[in-house]
């Protein structure tokens, strides 16, 4: 029965970071008048327009491919727990990774406090950003819990 609230909590992880992607993250509203929303994917389009080719993939490698790569892995282990013991290789990858897995948070809340802390900007949360942080605290959980789930008195 573990291993089936594993695989819910992956998927449904997976979906909200999925979802989280193109979904509104912040309204940044500058002099009242002028007001722009902001996705995880349109942030990256306006660097690699703006010429911020460094921040650009910065922002590629820590808020998509290794949280692709880690929903990969978990993914991974979900359908053949025992390749954790058959190549460690994985188990230090996703342990790695898992690391990792708050610096996503970090930069969106680091992001939305420079902004609110602008005299001539105030910035508004949206739905995407909760699906973000939520798709990363659930994998999280899921990969530093992982051999709780596929113990062997679980259903």
């Amino acid at each position: 029965m573990r291993k089936y609230v594993y695989y819910t909590i992956v998927v449904i992880a997976l979906a909200a970071y999925l979802w989280s992607l193109s979904s509104p993250l912040v309204t940044i509203k500058k002099l009242l008048i002028l007001s722009d929303t902001i996705s995880l994917l349109s942030a990256l389009s306006s660097l690699m327009q703006s010429g911020e080719l460094f921040l650009f993939f910065i922002v590629l490698i820590f808020t998509i491919i290794l949280p692709l790569l880690k929903f990969g892995l978990l993914i991974m282990y979900g359908i053949n727990p025992e390749i954790e013991q058959k190549h460690n290789k994985i188990y230090i990858c996703l342990d790695q990774l898992s690391k990792w897995a708050m610096l996503d948070v970090f930069i969106a809340a680091f992001l939305i406090v420079v902004i609110k802390l602008g005299v001539l900007a105030s910035a508004l949360t949206h739905y995407g950003l909760y699906l973000f942080i939520f798709s990363v605290l659930a994998s999280m959980l899921c990969s530093k819990t992982r051999s709780y789930w596929f113990s062997t008195n679980s259903s």
